[in-house]
Formats: C-alpha cells, sequence, structure tokens
C-alpha cells in the first residue's frame, strides 16, 4: 500500500503501528482526481508522458501525529527544508527516465557493497 501504513494497522495490530514512524506516500487519488477533473474541462492530454511529485501533490511522507511525537524537531525541521528545496526547484531528485543505459548501469553499479 502508498499509504500512512500506521493509520493501516492502528485499530488492528497496534504493535505493528507503533514501529512504523512515517510512511512514504503515493497518492492515487490525487492523480485520479486530477485527470477526472481535466477531463471535464476538456484540458486531458493523453499519449505524453507527465510527471507528477511533490508539487502536485502526488508523493509525500505521513506527518502524522505519531510522526511529530517520535521525530526530533531538528529532523522534521530537516525534512520540512528539503520538501521546500524541492517544491521551489533548487533541489531536483533524478530520474531514470531518459537516462541512458550506460549511466543507468554506472549507478547501480557504484551502490554494490
Amino acid at each position: 500500500m502508498d499509504a500512512d501504513q500506521r493509520e493501516f494497522f492502528i485499530d488492528s495490530k497496534k504493535d505493528i503501528a507503533d514501529a512504523i514512524l512515517t510512511s512514504a506516500m503515493k497518492r492515487g487519488d490525487m492523480v485520479v482526481y486530477k485527470v477526472i477533473k481535466d477531463e471535464l474541462a476538456g484540458t486531458q492530454t493523453y499519449g505524453s508522458l507527465e510527471k507528477w511529485g511533490l508539487k502536485e501533490e502526488a508523493v509525500g511522507l505521513a506527518k502524522n501525529d505519531y510522526y511529530k511525537e517520535h521525530t526530533p524537531q531538528e529532523i522534521q525541521d530537516y525534512v520540512d527544508k528539503v520538501e521546500g528545496q524541492l517544491l521551489d526547484g533548487s533541489q531536483e531528485v533524478s530520474t531514470a527516465y531518459g537516462m541512458s543505459q550506460d549511466d543507468f548501469v554506472a549507478i547501480r553499479e557504484g551502490v554494490k557493497p
């Protein structure tokens, strides 16, 4: 699942929920909403690649009360800073889309133990 895993387990398996500090979320609901909205407005494009990320609210971290309570403020501030840099474009996340096979292999080989 690409949702807040703590929320998923909190009622049924609290011990598991208490081991989950945060979750990386892929917000399929936001993507579906945008596609439907664009289709109804007549602005939906087909046949092209769209890259969606933090700015489009398609991905993010679950910053629930448990995260806020158990993550040192210094770390929360750092995470917020990096998110801000991603949003303002001063920090970029690289992607394998469009990357040459040689570059991809070099990265993969560069992280082997």
